[in-house]
């Protein structure tokens, strides 16, 4: 066979492959969006009803912290911050 003649029927094969493949996406798609919106509302519907059935809202878990409170930062034999680690000053200059 003529590599030209080779050539024109990969070309073909591969334009069918591809059309093939497309179209099966294009008629599964609704389908795909159909069963994700589905899906979509039964998870939003089942956490609304788990948080529901603890007793409370989305809006209850917000919690203050005192700036004063270090209680939430020691983890046992941690020193001051600036004893902690060396400051290194560096003088920079400008570029020019």
């Amino acid at each position: 066979m003529n590599n030209t003649f080779k050539t024109i029927i990969y070309m073909i094969l591969g334009f069918m492959v591809v059309s093939l493949v497309a179209s099966l996406f294009l008629s599964a798609l609704p389908w795909m969006l159909l069963i994700g919106a589905i899906l979509f509302v039964y998870f939003k519907i089942k956490g609304y009803f788990i948080q529901k059935k603890r007793g409370y809202s989305s809006n209850s878990h917000q919690k203050t912290y005192d700036s004063n409170d270090k209680s939430q930062y020691s983890t046992g034999n941690v020193q001051d911050e600036d004893e902690v680690s060396d400051v290194i000053d560096v003088d920079y200059k400008d570029v020019e």
